[in-house]
């Protein structure tokens, strides 16, 4: 499941775009298989059957419970958490990465410190990082953080995850005219640039497994 098509906004028109470059043919023929619900197991247009428990297997839904709870705390997007994590961790709450990074969102202890009050936790130790509680409500309220800034586009909110908001604010306004998903593909940054696509790709995979039809839409100006 390496290509995924995702939903987004410009200039007021509904855009189907691949997250992953395809051969234009083979889009075409994913776009309207999935448009005519017409793709073995999908049943009325989700997994089903044997297909989903192979998506359920590729997506799963570990922490489930606090990542649901914790998203409508902060108001934030449940599947865009969930398909972060996944990226991240992929749920493993005892990772550690080499430059620091710590637990389900593979936050510095830096950011976590910066976000416990809002995030309504106590950080004592880096050890408080690798509890999933504390590193889901700090995650979440980071992204809740970075929704504000960058008024809810989901896009720009997972490239600042992973690069910062500063740094992203940066990278955008020297391209400011080019629409979003033009300027993903070309910014110098190949992590930056892969995880955007890796996150967004996840979180949609997310939305389809709940059966909810009203997929997030992205403003790509």
């Amino acid at each position: 499941m390496g290509k995924s098509s995702a939903s987004a906004t410009h200039g007021g028109q509904l855009k189907t775009y691949s997250l992953f470059p395809v051969a234009s043919k083979r889009q075409s023929l994913l776009v309207s298989t999935f448009s005519s619900k017409r793709l073995p197991g999908l049943g009325i247009g989700w997994p089903a059957g044997n297909l989903r428990k192979l998506w359920e297997t590729a997506y799963p839904r570990a922490y489930a419970a606090e990542m649901d709870a914790a998203a409508a705390r902060f108001g934030i997007s449940a599947h865009l958490l969930a398909g972060l994590m996944r990226e991240e961790s992929f749920f493993n709450a005892a990772i550690r990465s080499s430059a620091g990074a710590l637990g389900l969102g593979q936050l510095m202890p830096a950011t976590a410190r910066q976000m416990a009050a809002s995030a309504g936790v106590v950080v004592n130790s880096d050890a408080d990082l690798l509890v999933p509680s504390v590193n889901i409500a700090l995650s979440a309220a980071y992204l809740a953080k970075l929704q504000k800034h960058f008024s809810g586009n989901l896009l720009m909110m997972a490239g600042a995850y992973n690069a910062g908001e500063n740094a992203l604010s940066r990278w955008r306004s020297q391209h400011a005219a080019q629409p979003l998903d033009l300027w993903v593909e070309l910014l110098d940054v190949s992590e930056t640039r892969n995880y955007i696509k890796r996150v967004l790709s996840s979180m949609f995979a997310y939305h389809l497994l709940s059966n909810t039809a009203d997929f997030p839409r992205i403003d790509l100006k």
